[in-house]
């Protein structure tokens, strides 16, 4: 599949999503540990959602549910079968050292969403959206991840349904992004699996790529092989519509050098929120 791009100074910008959503059921994928946000760390947890040896989870009839009226949705195509696997990597806030998530037999494929942008209609196109769930949160005490004293642990989201959807990179700017997610949040409450108001609901991460200008042909398509070759910067955990609008915008986040590009700290885009990890 081919990317959308816009030119600016010779050079075209591709974006992609990962979009985050956390979907809205009364217990946890995996266990029957309530979702309500408690006023205590660590309350809203049992062996299953803490990875403790033995515990077996048991799939949330309620958040296939969901997910499949997400798919619907988007028009996406429904297996007769889905599977779930480990996503092994180590951080504070992931008590098994592993993420049940989904790979090669995502809940939902192949879909679409419609958007209107200054009354033009655009379709980007949605490669996947499985199921997975979220890790517990991190707070840091006496300043940032960089600076803090020490960081607290707690567990209670740790195991809170999360739908990942994957766009293609089919994103001309910025402002097509935000009324993705503007449509995408819209979509999600009118189903009614989606809270918005609930802190973290959505987190974003942007793919960005940065091609020349003369690789995007007439209709705004840039090649996959031009794509692949393309240095590529991951902006990870952006919490807000505004965010999601302004990262794509930044030029320091993305210096077309043709070396990895990473964050600034000079740059006050990016020193606002998230974190950015550059890939050839």
């Amino acid at each position: 599949m081919t990317a959308h791009a816009v030119e600016s100074e010779g050079l075209a910008t591709v974006i992609g999503l990962e979009v985050h959503v956390q979907l809205e059921t009364d217990t946890k994928i995996f266990c029957g540990c309530s979702t309500e946000p408690a006023e205590k760390p660590n309350t809203n947890t049992c062996p299953v959602c803490l990875g403790l040896p033995g515990a077996l989870p048991v799939v949330n009839e309620g958040a296939v549910e969901a997910a499949v009226k997400v798919g619907k949705a988007i028009d996406a195509t429904i297996p007769a079968e889905t599977t779930f696997h480990r996503k092994n990597y180590y951080y504070p806030d992931l008590p098994k050292n592993f993420q049940i998530t989904q790979y090669d037999a995502p809940v939902c494929a192949d879909g679409e969403l419609e958007f209107t942008v200054e009354g033009q209609r655009h379709t980007v196109a949605i490669r996947r959206a499985h199921l997975e769930e979220d890790p517990g949160s991190l707070s840091h005490q006496g300043g940032s991840i960089d600076t803090a004293e020490y960081t607290l642990v707690d567990y209670n989201r740790a195991g809170t349904p999360l739908m990942e959807v994957v766009t293609e990179p089919d994103f001309r700017s910025p402002d097509e992004v935000r009324a993705f997610l503007a449509k995408l949040e819209e979509v999600l409450e009118y189903l009614g699996v989606f809270d918005a108001t609930r802190d973290g609901s959505l987190r974003v991460d942007a793919n960005l790529s940065i091609v020349d200008g003369s690789a995007v042909a007439e209709d705004g398509t840039v090649d996959d092989g031009v794509l692949e070759d393309a240095n590529r910067t991951e902006v990870k955990n952006i919490s807000s519509h505004k965010g999601a609008h302004g990262r794509p915008t930044c030029r320091r986040c993305a210096w077309p050098t043709g070396k990895s590009r990473s964050r600034s700290p000079s740059c006050p885009t990016h020193a606002a929120s998230g974190s950015a990890r550059s890939t050839a």
